[in-house]
């Protein structure tokens, strides 16, 4: 596919997504506070892109292929976010015939991340070949150490860091989880849940556990229905209870209790929806959170070193002038229709 082409079945698998949300009027925080959840990054989205640009610029004059940059990212699902910084294009930092660059750029790097149905266009997600799989987790094979996991308990150790990412960035909570499959193993098919960067650096809270992935394998007898859209969210959750499961901890099969693991990651979602409540009294702090949340997610992944929140992004918060930039381009998100071609409109960067 070329430039036009690949852009092209992003965007038709992101407004699919964009779609279905607004219908459930979903991704509403930090609301009341900001109109609309999407005014909060406008702030942060103007240098985050600008970053982008400049690090892969810099990473494919270096050599790097689309490909290897795509392997810093690991899962696509965060570097899809990034096309949320698409209503706030008029406050980029470049010219408006360069905006279908930032979406060319993501496009190509978000391609090879799927080893087949890109994009999740059709709900589907293939991130891995299944030789990769079971090279990862040789247990696969071995069909005799299948435990026949209580599966309440898998749903409750599931739910349990699902809310746990909602806290840890609630615009943005497959930040923290990337759900693929199905995948086909011989007469088996797999549903793999991999929560992962469960210790963020921009979080200052006591972490109760001492790992930073955990992976749930679910194994079914048939063919799950089951639907993810390119952000990794489920739109179509099965209604099948899997028949077996693998718990796997920093990718080591896990064969401990897993109700201690439970209330670890209890324990931190309480102290992790304390500072959310601190943040709520403060509109500066929402933003700053956001922004940090945000650059973790899209940025440290590429970054050569060190990766920080830009100062002058820090400074804006507290600018009146970009404030007012903020509210016209508000404005102007509120003046188009919240209908499928006003949400096309919205995100597209084509002319």
């Amino acid at each position: 596919m070329n430039n036009k082409e690949t852009y092209k079945k992003m965007m038709d698998s992101l407004m699919s997504a964009i779609y279905e949300t607004a219908k459930g009027g979903a991704g509403r925080w930090p609301q009341p506070m900001f109109k609309y959840s999407l005014e909060v990054s406008f702030y942060s989205a103007p240098y985050m892109v600008r970053d982008f640009m400049n690090i892969t610029d810099k990473l494919l004059s270096q050599g790097l292929s689309f490909e290897d940059i795509g392997a810093l990212y690991r899962y696509p699902s965060r570097l899809a976010r990034l096309c949320h910084s698409f209503p706030s294009r008029k406050l980029w930092f470049i010219k408006p015939d360069e905006y279908i660059k930032v979406g060319y750029r993501i496009a190509n790097i978000l391609l090879t991340l799927y080893k087949e149905n890109e994009f999740n266009y059709k709900g589907v997600s293939i991130i891995y070949k299944i030789e990769e799989l079971l090279i990862r987790f040789p247990l696969l094979l071995k069909s005799n150490v299948f435990k026949n996991v209580s599966y309440p308990e898998i749903k409750k150790l599931s739910s349990g860091l699902w809310l746990l990412a909602e806290s840890f960035f609630p615009r943005s909570p497959n930040t923290f989880f990337e759900f693929s499959g199905p995948y086909q193993l011989n007469n088996k098919f797999l549903i793999i849940k991999e929560f992962h960067d469960l210790k963020p650096d921009y979080l200052k809270i006591n972490f109760h556990y001492n790992f930073n992935c955990l992976t749930i394998i679910e194994i079914y007898d048939s063919k799950p229905k089951i639907s993810l859209d390119i952000m990794s969210r489920l739109t179509s959750n099965c209604s099948d209870s899997p028949k077996k499961c693998l718990v796997f901890i920093d990718d080591k099969h896990f064969t401990g209790n897993l109700n201690e693991i439970i209330m670890k990651v209890k324990d931190t979602l309480k102290e992790s929806v304390g500072n959310l409540n601190e943040l709520n009294i403060s509109r500066n702090k929402i933003i700053l959170f956001n922004a940090r949340a945000e650059y973790f997610s899209i940025i440290k992944p590429i970054a050569c070193s060190g990766y920080q929140v830009p100062i002058e992004l820090i400074k804006s918060t507290k600018s009146e002038s970009i404030r007012n930039k903020i509210k016209r381009a508000c404005e102007w998100l509120d003046s188009v229709p919240k209908d499928n071609s006003g949400w096309k409109k919205i995100f597209s960067l084509s002319k």
